[in-house]
């Protein structure tokens, strides 16, 4: 497949895959394609499957990932500019960190309010090659005695993927402890 399949030939290929998405699913999934397309040739079998087990298993978004900068260099400290869509509004923090993964997930905890501590962190690439999309697995913990939380998510940048797997976890953790967490979040949510 490439970045000019269609939702149709999407749908069919994870048919024939053993997939059968709901319509908003199937969306998500083409949406992610396109962005794949864009970054690589083809649109392997292995990518599909990636991209529909992280798309399956995240829970409801209260947050989700609006636009992601990184920068960094040798000798010089990552930077991770980064905005979140929540309640229909954008929150937007800039933050620094050992390397660009940890720059990445301390901005999002300044948005969120949260504080998580990395239990896991796992990358492998799906498929062979330069431009292979890049699947990332963690658990975060994020009170001193609860259990981790696991996030997971594919695409063809790893620090990207590592953004949406964290903000996996955080919406997880928010789905499964019932919380609209802090008053920043419940802000957020009662000002759409």
């Amino acid at each position: 497949m490439t970045k000019h399949s269609g939702r149709a030939a999407i749908a069919s290929r994870l048919k024939h895959l053993g997939y059968t998405l709901r319509p908003a699913e199937l969306h998500a999934i083409c949406a992610q394609c396109k962005e794949i397309g864009d970054r690589k040739k083809f649109i392997y079998d292995d990518d599909l499957v990636s991209l529909v087990g992280a798309h399956i298993q995240n829970p409801r978004e209260t947050y989700s990932l609006f636009s992601l900068h990184v920068h960094m260099g040798t000798g010089e400290k990552p930077m991770a500019e980064i905005s979140l869509r929540c309640a229909k509004q954008n929150h937007f923090a800039i933050g620094t960190g050992d390397g660009a993964v940890d720059a990445v997930m301390k901005t999002i905890d300044q948005i969120t309010g949260l504080q998580g501590h990395l239990t896991e962190y796992q990358v492998r690439a799906v498929t062979e090659g330069k431009d292979a999309v890049g699947e990332v697995s963690l658990g975060v913990r994020f009170e001193a005695k609860s259990e981790p939380v696991s996030g997971r998510s594919a695409a063809t940048d790893v620090i990207e993927s590592s953004a949406r797997a964290y903000l996996s976890a955080v919406n997880r953790w928010l789905a499964e402890s019932g919380r609209a967490s802090t008053k920043k979040t419940r802000r957020a949510l009662a000002n759409p």
